[in-house]
């Protein structure tokens, strides 16, 4: 009888366990929402208190527990600081009688909303008066494969022979992420900022890697326009291994696989120096990645597997912005791969582009379907400004 009695214990656990093994909560207890906020564009949500309060009731209404805030881009902030131009910051504060950063975590938080500062590191969009270009001067940014400084390109695109072929991914003026100096600003940069506003909760890197052309090439061994051969990239890589990168024509395989591993490691030095900030001042770190993973290590310079296994992330978000359901379904599956080689409390969440699909309802449905069928930690939506119709979107996430 008491073995009998045993085996239907066992049995009732564990079947028991295996429904909770296999239940969506326990699947990275999706969906954790949430939300990208821009600092400018239509909406303006950082310009007024009662653009905060909206947003604010927005989340809570729709189950939003995490809020990225676009706080610094082009070189500006959206906080008070003596090391960029805050003259956004200190609009605010003009027209509210108040600033506006700390009153927007205060308000989130007290709803259970996390903020989570957002940053646009490496790209100063076309702000030729940009602080750090004034601090640092020309070296501080990046030039092309052909020696060409992007503060020398005419309307900040390709002309002519190049035009016809190619176009800038992402125009405007971008650093020298092998430049120490660049390195130490942004070290400053981050510090100074956790040291002013303590209650964040995390800081959240954008454009955390190299400017591209279209149509792009694998590496610095194919024909095809590269960057990230900024001045002091190029010292610093001729004093240590010996030869120059832009000597293309004397370079061999193994010589171009170095120079790529070498922009590579800029990048995620960048990004590991600020990794040791947030565990001094205790703040989760993320980033906003490229979903296609051989274009972000072959073309993008941005490794952000490694930043997984390492644990130098707490979550990568994936940017799947796509009309395409199927693409989305692949890009999905084959981000979400990377959780099997990251570190154990590491997280990916799923970046869904609604600014493409604001009367595309059937692919916004196909595309939140697929996240129910894949092992990913969390949702989140770019951005606030571009969502058409948020009954419809969080009414398929939050069933």
């Amino acid at each position: 009888m008491m073995k009998n009695y045993n085996l239907t214990f066992f049995l009732s656990t564990t079947v028991f366990c295996l429904i909770i093994l296999l239940s969506p909560l326990h699947a990275g207890d999706f969906p954790v929402n949430s939300l990208w906020v821009p600092c400018e564009g239509q909406n303006r949500t950082l310009d007024s208190i009662e653009k905060i309060d909206e947003l604010i009731d927005f989340s809570v209404k729709n189950k939003i527990s995490l809020l990225f805030v676009q706080i610094y881009r082009g070189n500006r902030t959206w906080y008070t600081t003596d090391l960029a131009d805050d003259t956004p910051a200190q609009n605010f504060i003009k027209q509210n009688k108040k600033e506006m950063l700390p009153y927007l975590i205060e308000k989130a938080n007290k709803n259970d909303i996390e903020v989570h500062a957002w940053f646009n590191v490496l790209r100063v969009t076309r702000n030729k008066d940009a602080v750090i270009l004034k601090k640092l001067g020309r070296n501080a940014v990046t030039r092309d494969s052909l020696s060409r400084n992007m503060l020398d390109y005419k309307d900040f695109s390709l002309e002519g022979a190049e035009g016809r072929y190619y176009e800038l991914g992402d125009p405007g003026i971008w650093l020298d992420a092998g430049n120490l100096d660049v390195q130490k600003y942004i070290h400053d940069l981050m510090d100074d900022f956790m040291l002013r506003y303590t209650e964040i909760d995390g800081i959240h890197l954008d454009f955390i890697r190299l400017p591209v052309v279209l149509p792009m090439s694998p590496g610095s061994r194919f024909k095809g326009l590269h960057f990230g051969y900024g001045y002091e990239s190029v010292r610093r890589f001729r004093e240590e291994f010996g030869y120059d990168p832009l000597d293309f024509s004397k370079l061999v395989r193994e010589q171009s696989l170095e120079w790529d591993n070498f922009r590579r490691c800029q990048i995620t030095d960048i990004v590991r120096k600020i990794k040791k900030i947030c565990v001094l001042r205790g703040k989760k770190l993320s980033a906003a990645v490229r979903p296609w993973i051989s274009r972000a290590y072959l073309t993008d310079t941005q490794d952000w597997p490694r930043w997984m296994e390492e644990g130098l992330l707490d979550f990568a978000i994936i940017m799947n912005y796509t009309d395409d359901p199927v693409l989305f379904k692949y890009l999905s599956l084959t981000c979400s791969s990377i959780k099997k080689i990251s570190q154990e409390d590491t997280k990916i969440f799923m970046g869904i582009g609604a600014y493409l699909l604001k009367d595309k309802n059937d692919i916004l449905q196909s595309e939140i379907e697929t996240l129910r069928k894949i092992t990913t930690d969390g949702i989140c939506i770019f951005s606030y400004d571009s969502i058409k119709d948020p009954d419809f979107l969080y009414s398929l996430i939050n069933e």
